[in-house]
Parts: structure tokens; sequence; C-alpha cells
């Protein structure tokens, strides 16, 4: 089998462990509405389909996600050392720490450009399922809203499609010292599979977009850390918009276009940034590697 093939094989199945996580957690929470529902079957009240749907439509939908996002980070945690031969990018490394506030303010920008291009489009008027999608993602207590969207998904879902993915996907093949993927190759990769898992259009569209800056953030810094922080930051923006009163100039086109530019620009001068300031601390560790961590 080829290497490249081989690897991206290998590195199919961290996404596949983030799926069969989440799948086991809602069937973890799925049992104790099907057990109360199991009288109802018993007597004829209700068809097993029956049980099953209203266990479903009862079934904490925030619980069995934070089951699940917390079963992927202690499992990814544990098996550290197995699925990296190196744990470096763990760490933040010396002077990084002033990447952190450009990471934040990325994460802000791009999700007010993303935001902003959803809206100049009328996404909901093609896709009116989103709605419903991201009603139910906010359903359940509010705190464990912002605990789950907010820490848990960002570490989960970097940890798995950068930390794990991307490492495979650039780990040269044995014997060689070229990397196996390029890394745009090995950024855009994940942040496919990372669209995917969301399951619907939208939210798949703008994953793919964001994963990409993730990968090459992740890829530039060497840390893994720098990602969650983008990543935390694009999903606080979201939660914190929701609690926005709905002003009249939010609906102005004019109004949408200027702030939807302004964050697209401000999205890619931070990521200039980003990698120049990348660069630079990667030069000043290690020169004789400092080209391999750029394009």
């Amino acid at each position: 089998m080829h290497p490249k093939i081989r690897a991206f094989l290998h590195a199919l199945l961290y996404p596949a462990l983030y799926i069969f996580a989440q799948m086991a957690s809602m069937l973890l929470c799925l049992i104790p509405g099907i057990i109360q529902n199991f009288g109802a079957v018993a007597q004829g009240a209700l068809s097993p389909d029956e049980a099953i749907e209203l266990a479903l439509k009862n079934m904490d939908i925030q619980l069995s996600l934070m089951i699940s996002l917390v079963a992927i980070i202690i499992t990814v945690w544990l098996m550290r050392r197995r699925i990296w031969k190196s744990t470096s990018f763990c760490a933040l490394k010396t002077g990084s720490g002033l990447t952190l506030p450009l990471c934040i303010m990325l994460g802000l920008a791009t999700n007010f450009a993303i935001l902003g291009i959803m809206m100049l489009v009328d996404i909901t008027r093609y896709f009116p399922g989103y709605i419903e999608v991201m009603e139910q993602l906010t359903e359940g207590p509010v705190w464990m809203q912002y605990l789950n969207i907010i820490l848990l998904a960002p570490i989960a879902e970097e940890l798995i499609f950068r930390g794990t993915v991307i490492p495979i996907l650039t780990t040269p093949a044995p014997n060689q010292t070229a990397k196996m993927f390029s890394p745009i190759a090995a950024a855009i990769i994940p942040a496919a599979l990372f669209g995917l898992i969301h399951g619907n259009v939208v939210q798949g569209g703008y994953a793919f977009i964001l994963g990409i800056l993730l990968g090459l953030v992740f890829i530039w810094s060497g840390s893994i850390w720098t990602a969650i922080v983008v990543h935390m930051a694009f999903n606080a923006t979201s939660m914190v918009l929701t609690l926005v009163p709905d002003y009249e100039i939010f609906d102005k086109p004019a109004f949408i276009f200027a702030v939807t530019l302004a964050a697209s620009l401000a999205a890619g001068a931070l990521m200039m940034v980003i990698y120049n300031r990348c660069k630079k601390l990667e030069l000043e560790r290690n020169p004789k590697n400092a080209a391999n961590t750029g394009l």
C-alpha cells in the first residue's frame, strides 16, 4: 500500500473515534428513557418505534455531548504516547505566549467574517433546517451549553482533528526525510473531515474554512494550544452574539458588508502576523528546521 494512502487511512481512525464516542454517549443517555417507556410498550400503549422516538425527544443533548467530549479528551490524553512520538506540541513553547492574544483576535475576526457572509447570502433561506439544528444545540442548561461549546468541544476537536490527524499526515515515511503531505494538504484534509462530522451543509461549510485556518496555525506554531485558543474564541463569539439585542442597523446590507469586509481583512492580516511571528520564533529556536514550518 502506498505510504500516503496508509497515512490517510490511519488518520481516519481518530475522527472515527470521535463519531463512535458521540454515538456511544447518545446510546448511554437514551437507555433511561427507553427503560422508562418499557412499561408503556409492554401494555401496548406505545410501539417500540414510538418509545425510541419519545426517548430521543426527551434525551439530554448537552449531557450526551459533554460525556462524549470528556471521553474523547481523556482517551486521547491517555493514548498520547502511543499516538505521538513526541508530545512537545502539547506544550506552549518559549516565546509563544504573545501569540495567544493574536489567536483570540483571529477567532473573533473569523467568526464575524463567516457570520457576515452567511447574512449577506441569507443562508437560512436556502437551508432552513440550519435554524432547527442550532436550536437543538442550544437546548438544555445554559451553563452546560457554555461549557460544551466554549471549552470542551474546542479541546476535544482540536486534539483529534489537528493534534492527531496532522502529525500522522506530516510524519515522514520510514527511511524518508520528506513529509508525507505538504502543510497545505495536511491542513485541508482534517478540515474536510471536520466539516463532514458536523452533518449539515451550513455548519460543514464554515467548519471547513475554520478548520483550514486552525490547521495552518497549528502547523506554524507547533503547539495545539494556539489552535484550541482560536477555536475557543470563535465559539465564544458565537455564544456572546446570541445575547446581543437585534438592533435595526444589523439588518442593513451596507453595515453587514462593511463589518464582513473589515473582519475578513483583519483575519487575513492576523494570519500573516501569526505566521511571521511563529516563523521568527522557530528561527530563533531551531534555525535549521525553520523552513519546514512554513508553506
